[in-house]
């Protein structure tokens, strides 16, 4: 594995702030929603839906068998995939992982569900980046 002291000063280095926003689609959305719910700590119910986020390592998952993309790179929490990295951050993805052949590499990330506002997933420097912008939005989910 690659460590978090690794990836964030080889690939989010101060020019890109402290996250980027990573590309998930429809397909996503149902392993999103089921990741969420099981951090019941974090998870405010509401209806049929409700929010959530959660600070997590993610796997770094290339595809080179993807029928659309042969580039395409996903990321894989608890095994399910989440999100694939945008084409605005592909290369990142392709130099953490040359950098590292045959080692597993991930990231810290955040899974976000936000009730009716969709899903949303980002990558950060560091896990402690992603921890605190995930409790914050646990706060904003409990004032509703």
């Amino acid at each position: 594995e690659i460590n978090e002291g690794d990836w964030s000063s080889d690939v989010c280095s101060s020019d890109l702030g402290n996250k980027f926003t990573l590309y998930n689609m429809d397909k996503h959305a149902a392993a999103i929603h089921r990741l969420v719910r099981a951090h019941k700590d974090t998870f405010v119910p509401r209806g049929r839906g409700g929010s959530g986020a959660f600070a997590a390592w993610g796997t770094v998952v290339p595809q080179p068998n993807n029928q659309y993309d042969p580039n395409a790179v996903q990321v894989h929490v608890d095994g399910e995939a989440v999100a694939y990295f945008s084409m605005e951050w592909i290369d990142i993805a392709h130099q953490a992982l040359a950098a590292n052949p045959g080692r597993t590499v991930v990231v810290p990330v955040v899974v976000r569900w936000w009730g009716g506002h969709g899903e949303y997933v980002w990558v950060f420097g560091s896990m402690n980046e992603a921890e605190t912008f995930a409790a914050w939005l646990h706060k904003e989910d409990l004032r509703g």
